[in-house]
């Protein structure tokens, strides 16, 4: 573990970034506190904001019209409902990265379904 302090401004007076590596791919995530609230504000390259508790849905897809409104229909048919949305993307039409925070956790045939959708490259529910 290595802590360092960057020499430039940064927009957060305190952050912790944590990257993961298994040799051939690495992944890292930031996080801060706004007052006394937790907040994910940056995967790998993308900005975001999210509060990381409770229920999450986290998928990255094609930035592309109807997504969210796919994700949408698939959760209200489970009867799940979303409490916070939070969308990040890099440049029109490219990889576009979401965390949903949901009321309950979404279960396999729920992510099956979402991975069904066109555009969806990655999808994954987490409890904290």
């Amino acid at each position: 573990m290595t802590e360092s302090r960057p020499v430039e401004e940064c927009e957060f007076t305190d952050l912790i970034t944590v990257t993961v590596s298994n040799g051939d791919e690495s992944t890292s995530i930031s996080g801060t506190f706004f007052g006394s609230q937790a907040r994910i504000v940056k995967i790998q390259e993308h900005n975001i904001d999210a509060t990381p508790e409770g229920h999450l849905l986290v998928f990255e897809n094609t930035d592309a019209p109807g997504i969210v409104g796919a994700i949408g229909r698939v959760l209200g048919e489970s009867n799940i409902n979303i409490a916070n949305m939070s969308l990040s993307r890099n440049q029109v039409g490219g990889l576009a990265l979401s965390i949903l925070n949901i009321d309950s956790a979404a279960t396999p045939e729920v992510i099956e379904n979402i991975l069904a959708i066109e555009g969806i490259k990655v999808a994954t529910s987490l409890e904290l």
